[in-house]
C-alpha cells in the first residue's frame, strides 16, 4: 500500500510503511548522430536508486562501447515502484 510519494526533481521516491523500495528503470542506450538520438539498446534495471542503476548500466555501455564509433548517452526513466 502506498503511504506517501516525496516528489524530488526527476527522481521519485515511494515509501510504503516508512520503507523505501526498490525501483525497476528502463534504461536507453543511444548514440547521437546528426543532432538527433537513436536507441541502440534498451534494458530493464532493479535498482533500490537511480545511483545504483547507473552503477548496474557501466558494465552494459563498455560492452556496447566496444562495438560502436559514437559516444553512448544513457537515459534512466522510472518504469515501476516494487
Amino acid at each position: 500500500m502506498l503511504l506517501n510519494s516525496l516528489n524530488l526533481g526527476v527522481h521519485n521516491i515511494f515509501l510504503w510503511k516508512g520503507e523505501v523500495k526498490s525501483m525497476i528503470y528502463s534504461v536507453d542506450f543511444s548514440i547521437k548522430i546528426n543532432d538527433r538520438f537513436s536507441t541502440i539498446h534498451t534494458a530493464f534495471v532493479y535498482a533500490l536508486s537511480v545511483s545504483e542503476c547507473r552503477k548496474s548500466v557501466k558494465e552494459i555501455k563498455n560492452k556496447l562501447a566496444a562495438s560502436q564509433k559514437h559516444d553512448i548517452h544513457i537515459f534512466i526513466e522510472e518504469t515501476l515502484a516494487c
